[in-house]
């Protein structure tokens, strides 16, 4: 990413079991941040196949209807 990005700040919920993963991520060194995380995460998911991610997409949503 470029530095000349700007940044803003958003806000969305989460479960505390997804927020304790994340934290447990942003132990690894060097040291990196939620965001760092999330966006990792992003980037993870826009490289996989459509077929694969519409599969885990589909998981996730079922989960918030139980």
């Amino acid at each position: 990413m470029q530095s000349s990005q700007k940044y803003r700040s958003y806000t969305f919920s989460l479960t505390e079991s997804v927020s304790a993963q994340i934290d447990n991520l942003t132990t690894a060194k060097p040291r990196l941040t939620r965001s760092d995380i999330i966006k990792a995460g992003i980037e993870v998911l826009r490289r996989m196949p459509p077929a694969q991610l519409k599969q885990i997409l589909d998981k996730e949503k079922s989960k918030g209807c139980s």
